[in-house]
């Protein structure tokens, strides 16, 4: 895919050293970030079920929600704010709607918050095995727990609160390719970073 001004789709050395100096330039609240770990052996399997599940190419295998001030509201085991500093040594993709309004970012925020702590649906991650085993898509609708999710269902959710036609409406059980894929065709402004020390 081709890019524009306002869409860097490659990535550009980023030093979380001068990220932090700037003030976090660049970095809007409530912007989703997707991240691939280089070399990572969890990312590298993530995105190669995204790959055989959508027919394409994965890049990303992570989605989180950034608060600002280098802090994300990140899905691991449970969903817990982190430090971007975790991310040195990924590449990482910022996705900023420049429609949003100010009460939009604010409640994207102030709903995400709600759900601190959320344990991860380790079931999400069990379907989407067996979607790449049987060559299908839509068994993770069919299981996902409502009060879990993993990274890039969460991070939908969070964004629905305050844009509704967020990938089209669909239902959450998205992966990050798929967030990656529409913020690009939906004409976000997009920045890609090598993020390091």
């Amino acid at each position: 895919m081709a890019e524009n001004s306002t869409q860097n789709l490659t990535p550009v050395t980023l030093s979380h050293r001068s990220l932090v100096r700037s003030g976090w330039a660049g970095f809007k609240r409530a912007s989703i970030i997707n991240s691939f770990q280089l070399g990572g052996g969890i990312s590298e399997a993530i995105a190669a079920c995204e790959s055989k599940i959508l027919g394409l190419q994965a890049e990303f295998s992570h989605s989180m929600l950034y608060l600002g001030r280098g802090q994300l509201l990140d899905q691991q085991s449970k969903l817990e704010v982190r430090s971007l500093e975790n991310y040195v040594g990924y590449v990482i993709r910022c996705y900023q709607n420049p429609l949003y309004s100010e009460n939009q970012l604010n409640k994207i925020i102030a709903e995400a918050h709600v759900w601190h702590g959320t344990r991860y649906d380790f079931r999400l991650i069990g379907a989407h095995a067996a979607e790449t085993m049987l060559g299908t898509d839509g068994l993770a609708e069919l299981v996902h727990d409502p009060d879990r999710f993993d990274c890039s269902e969460g991070v939908c959710t969070f964004v629905r609160y305050a844009d509704t036609q967020f990938m089209d409406g669909r239902p959450c059980q998205v992966m990050p390719e798929e967030i990656d894929e529409w913020c690009i065709q939906a004409g976000w402004r997009i920045s890609t970073y090598a993020l390091v020390e």
